[in-house]
C-alpha cells in the first residue's frame, strides 16, 4: 500500500526532505537484550522495512549482531506505517495553522516486553517531502527507528529554536 501510494504521487511529492523523529523512553531498556521485529501489517512495504530495520540492528550491533535479533526475543519491536495529508491533519474548527507541507509517511513503533507488554518506548518518524531520493526513504525510516531506540528524541523545531536529541 505505502508503495502504491508514493507511486501514485508526482516525482516532487514523493522526495523526502526531512524525518522528524519524535521518541520517548518510558522505561529503562535492558541493555544486550535481543529484540524481534514485528510489523503491525503484514504488507509487503512493512516487511520489507522489517528487514531494513533487522539489517540495521545487526549493523549497529557488530560481532554480537547474530543475538541481537530473534523471533521469541524477549523484547518485541512493533511498528505500523501510514501515508498521511494535510487532510488528516485537521481539527473540529478547521485546517492547522501549519503551512502545508503535502503528503508525509509516518512510522510508529513501540519496544515492549514480550511477557507482559509492558511499553519501555515509543516513537513516531515522520517524512516531509523533499528533495532527496525517494528510493531512499525506507531505509532512512529504519534507521531512525533503531538508531534511536531507547532514546528521549524530538527533532520537531520550534519557531527560532533547534532542533536537539536529549
Amino acid at each position: 500500500m505505502l508503495a502504491a501510494l508514493l507511486a501514485a504521487l508526482p516525482i516532487q511529492a514523493q522526495e523526502p526532505r526531512a524525518l522528524t523523529v519524535n521518541a520517548q523512553l518510558l522505561f529503562a531498556v535492558p541493555a544486550d537484550s535481543a529484540i524481534a521485529i514485528e510489523p503491525r501489517d503484514d504488507s509487503d512495504e512493512n516487511l520489507r522495512l522489517r528487514d531494513l530495520m533487522i539489517a540495521r540492528l545487526r549493523e549497529r550491533h557488530g560481532a554480537v549482531a547474530a543475538d541481537t535479533v530473534a523471533a521469541d526475543a524477549p523484547l518485541l519491536l512493533r511498528f505500523s506505517t501510514a501515508v498521511v495529508s494535510d487532510r488528516d491533519t485537521t481539527r473540529a474548527t478547521g485546517p492547522t495553522a501549519h503551512p502545508s507541507t503535502g503528503v508525509r509517511t509516518r512510522v510508529t513503533a513501540a519496544l515492549e516486553r514480550r511477557d507482559g507488554g509492558q511499553i519501555l518506548w515509543k516513537a513516531e518518524v515522520t517524512a516531509t517531502p523533499g528533495d532527496a531520493n525517494p528510493r531512499l526513504l525506507p531505509a532512512q525510516l529504519a534507521a531512525a527507528v533503531i538508531d534511536n531506540i531507547g532514546r528521549t528524541v524530538d527533532t520537531r523545531v520550534a519557531a527560532g529554536a533547534a532542533a536537539a536529541p536529549r
